[in-house]
């Protein structure tokens, strides 16, 4: 879990401008439920559902677990776009959600370009490798890389900074 919890603040950086703690129930809960409906979607019910929406939504099944998970991650993103609303400077973009309420994503599909930061030669013992150690300490905790400060460093985490940098 603490890799997953890694990797999973990272994307929260980039998306709401912010990282969880390691003890947060929330991110946790994110996690979970992120983590079953990955696995619901490899079974036979999201499957049919995908073939026959017309016909098994109608029905009982794992796609409806699958659909409730789905809801509730989309209603926190929800609720962090409102919250985003209310101090937003488009000038001063902090994360996606910051752009996307300027419009600049408008029909664009977004990719970051984590490969290049993952493969830095002065910031990794085994760059060309998966290696989870980059991640933990000596405890097998988590840690913060000076790799990753171009994602959560301060209140804005500098987009273009760092695709002028990836």
């Amino acid at each position: 879990m603490p890799l997953t919890r890694a990797v999973s603040n990272i994307i929260c950086c980039l998306v709401f401008g912010k990282r969880f703690e390691y003890t947060e129930k929330q991110h946790d809960s994110i996690i979970e439920s992120f983590n079953k409906v990955l696995i619901l979607q490899g079974g036979l019910g999201a499957l049919l559902y995908n073939m026959f929406p017309w016909l098994v939504r109608h029905l009982p099944g794992p796609h409806r677990r699958m659909l409730t998970l789905t809801g509730e991650m989309m209603s926190y993103i929800e609720e962090q776009i409102k919250e985003h609303r209310v101090d937003h400077d488009p000038s001063s973009p902090r994360d996606y959600i910051d752009c996307f309420l300027t419009e600049m994503l408008k029909g664009t599909r977004v990719m970051a370009p984590l490969n290049s930061v993952l493969h830095d030669e002065s910031m990794w013992e085994t760059p060309h490798s998966f290696n989870p150690q980059h991640f933990l300490d000596q405890n097998g905790l988590s840690r913060k890389r000076e790799a990753f400060l171009p994602f959560s460093a301060g209140g804005d985490p500098m987009l273009a900074y760092t695709s002028d940098h990836l």
